[in-house]
């Protein structure tokens, strides 16, 4: 049998092969959110400036986003997340901007500069504190903060 056919040099082959595409894959990544505008960046950039990006961007005008954010804040239905530095307000922008453009997970990973697993966290975290908070308002009579859940289109 020739040296180059025996199974035992097949075999190195192979395992040769596969280092090389491990290596390949896991060795040399190179950065993926790589923007000069972070997500916090992103979402100031916008409370600061004119109202008409704002109100494009997310659907709703710069008081209204600050009234819902000082509300989830208030009511403690939502924490800004310390480990990943987000901030409440880009949590909400998160969400909105997703809901609003009809966008994907990737998208808002590529706009915000965050992990696939932190996007679809705070998505659902914010999913869950507008639901917990339109139930405590829906079980009493209409009172000045259903405003802005009726601004911002939950009823």
């Amino acid at each position: 049998m020739a040296p180059l056919r025996h199974p035992r040099n097949r075999l190195t082959r192979q395992l040769i092969v596969c280092m090389a595409v491990y290596t390949h894959t896991h060795q040399f990544k190179s950065p993926r959110n790589t923007s000069a505008l972070s997500g916090e960046a992103f979402i100031n950039e916008l409370l600061h400036g004119h109202p008409a990006p704002f109100f494009e961007t997310f659907r709703m005008p710069i008081t209204t986003f600050q009234d819902l954010c000082a509300w989830l804040r208030r009511k403690k239905l939502l924490v800004a997340q310390r480990r990943s530095r987000i901030s409440l307000e880009q949590m909400v922008g998160i969400f909105l901007w997703m809901v609003g453009h009809n966008m994907h997970s990737r998208d808002a990973q590529n706009r915000f500069q965050h992990s696939p697993s932190t996007i679809t966290k705070v998505f659902h975290q914010v999913l869950d504190a507008l639901l917990l908070l339109y139930s405590e308002l829906s079980d009493h009579q209409p009172t000045q903060s259903q405003a802005v859940l009726l601004k911002i289109g939950i009823r």
